[in-house]
């Protein structure tokens, strides 16, 4: 048997074993030629060097005096010295260094004949190649344990394993049969091939059955009549999605939870589909890139009414961006390039970019009437959406006038096509609200009272068929009312409507807090002041002051109207004689 070498053994010996033999080098019988032996041990000296540094699961793998590779934990040895083609390679260079010395002493025998020295010459290339056979031999069976100790043990390889380690390196390679190895290789290829067959064949249905119930939530979501109709919805998107999720059906789903308010969910999904369409879009831009556009588009929406104006500027951007380059290459395009300026430009306004928001919407403007030129039943009512925006805009810009004009082209619009397009109900009552503000702002309280009828009419027909989505517009005209109300002194009325709008607000507060709890805070706050300033109520006004802190507080450093109305609260409260600080601390508290 080889030498083994375990830890600390070179430590404790101080030296290596010989390959011949247990005994140390040291106390080897010196051979009788001098010359002879230097080379001998300068060869075995070579040998000895490793190759390590090809992998790191080779614990320094050393083999010792050419003799044991040891793998891993040191328990598994290769026994190199047992080795055929080791002995094999042993026994010729001895027989070469034997060779080398005969033709030496030849020539110096014979110094004037040149053939003896074109035989060492030989010789000695024979000598070196055998020498790197060696060297080569040691490095793979390195490698050849390191690829036992990574491989799984199966029964064939434990046995070749055994061979390998008593160095019998041909017969380890009889136990790995090719002919027998190939055969179940090529059964398991073939059962392979029958499961990926399977496989694709299975992710198909699964995709029709996503498809199927996709089409089938949405035309649950269209049964009005139903009963739950929104959760039954709901639980279909979900069977869809767990058949497939694909861009489309995130997407869908996405829009639906967005319509009915729940935004962070509609959000993930939002941001799920996006990351699948960016990477479709790698080979296949044309088909791909005008999704993305649609997505960052109603993120973009979806942020903005979550209360999140960085991020919704980020979306809109991006989406105008893919938008303006797809229009540049198809004109088909310009509608989606239109709609972007259109919700970029709403997005502007509201956060007080008068100029920009004015270009925005003048160019949104401009494409629409020139696609209404051709196609009025399809683009009027779009226009009419670029007008109200531009009311609101004239509305900040101190230009009543314009913005009057605006607002009635626009419900002059809706009005036209509403009978043909239900949906266009929502947008007419948003631009009458609009509207009756404008009004009301310039004391024309009988037509902004014919105008707050008429939107109300239209939410309460809205709400009734699908409250989560249209209960917000009925929040915002039940305000619109209640300023109404107060501008011709009728509290009753002005009370009731503002009871109505923060009733409703707190059930969307609690469905969508990101959402909604800044509008509610807004609302209680006019609540307070309304017990203030009108109909007199110091216990009202100061409960409705801590609901309002309450809800604003945990928006006080993001959000600009959350801040203001903090402030505005904490003016109430001072006009009660209570100390506002004392008064927000507690409620911080209470938060």
């Amino acid at each position: 048997m080889g030498a083994i070498y375990r830890r600390g053994d070179q430590e404790k010996r101080g030296r290596f074993l010989s390959v011949h033999g247990s005994k140390p080098i040291q106390e080897r019988q010196h051979r009788t030629n001098q010359s002879r032996r230097q080379r001998h041990l300068g060869r075995q000296q070579r040998l000895m060097v490793m190759e390590t540094n090809f992998s790191k699961n080779v614990a320094n793998a050393p083999i010792y005096a050419g003799v044991s590779a040891i793998i891993g934990d040191g328990n598994t040895v290769i026994n190199l010295k047992e080795a055929g083609i080791y002995k094999e390679l042993e026994a010729e260079l001895a027989q070469l260094d034997k060779q080398c010395q005969i033709t030496r002493e030849r020539i110096a025998k014979y110094s004037t004949d040149g053939s003896f020295k074109e035989e060492l010459h030989r010789l000695e290339e024979r000598r070196t190649a055998a020498e790197e056979e060696l060297a080569a031999l040691k490095r793979e069976v390195i490698k050849l344990a390191e690829s036992f100790s990574m491989a799984r043990s199966t029964e064939r390889l434990m046995l070749a394993m055994s061979y390998v380690e008593a160095g019998d390196f041909r017969k380890a390679s009889e136990v790995l049969e090719e002919r027998k190895m190939v055969s179940e290789l090529d059964a398991l290829l073939e059962e392979q091939e029958r499961l990926r067959q399977r496989k694709e064949g299975n992710a198909k249905l699964l995709r029709d059955k996503a498809s199927e119930f996709l089409i089938k939530a949405q035309l649950t979501n269209l049964d009005f009549k139903l009963p739950n109709r929104f959760q039954k919805a709901k639980e279909l998107y979900r069977k869809s999605l767990s058949a497939e999720r694909n861009s489309k059906n995130l997407f869908d789903f996405a829009l639906f939870l967005q319509e009915h308010n729940e935004l962070n969910e509609a959000r993930a999904l939002y941001q799920e589909a996006l990351e699948q369409l960016r990477e479709l879009a790698k080979s296949d831009p044309s088909a791909y890139c005008p999704k993305i556009g649609d997505t960052l588009n109603n993120l973009g929406n979806l942020l903005v009414k979550n209360n999140q104006p960085d991020e919704a500027e980020l979306a809109y951007r991006e989406a105008l961006d893919v938008r303006e380059d797809l229009a540049k290459e198809n004109q088909e395009l310009l509608p989606r390039l239109a709609e972007s300026l259109n919700n970029y430009g709403n997005f502007l306004e509201e956060n007080g970019k008068l100029p920009e928001a004015e270009r925005s919407y003048r160019k949104s403007l401009e494409i629409r009437r020139e696609l209404a030129a051709n196609a009025p039943d399809t683009y009027l009512p779009r226009v009419a959406e670029t007008l109200n925006g531009l009311g609101l805009l004239f509305v900040s810009k101190g230009e009543p006038g314009k913005a009057d004009e605006a607002f009635r082209e626009a419900i002059d619009l809706y009005v036209q096509y509403m009978d043909a397009i239900p949906s266009l109900m929502s947008n007419m009552a948003g631009t009458l609200v609009n509207l009756g503000n404008l009004l009301t702002d310039h004391r024309k309280f009988e037509p902004a009272r014919l105008i707050f009828d008429s939107a109300i009419e239209a939410c309460q027909e809205l709400v009734s068929r699908n409250r989560q989505t249209h209960l917000p517009l009925l929040v915002t005209t039940l305000l619109g009312q209640m300023r109404l109300f107060i501008g011709e002194f009728n509290l009753i009325e002005a009370e009731k409507a503002g009871l109505s709008a923060i009733n409703n607000c707190r059930e969307l507060a609690g469905q969508a807090p990101q959402a909604f709890l800044p509008q509610l805070a807004v609302i209680a706050k006019n609540m307070s002041g309304f017990y203030l300033n009108y109909a007199v109520d110091r216990g009202k006004s100061l409960a409705y002051a801590q609901e309002a802190a309450r809800s604003a507080l945990p928006f006080e450093n993001t959000m600009a109207i959350c801040k203001k109305t903090i402030g505005n609260i904490a003016t109430i409260v001072d006009y009660w004689g209570i100390d506002a600080g004392s008064f927000l601390s507690e409620c911080r508290v209470s938060e």
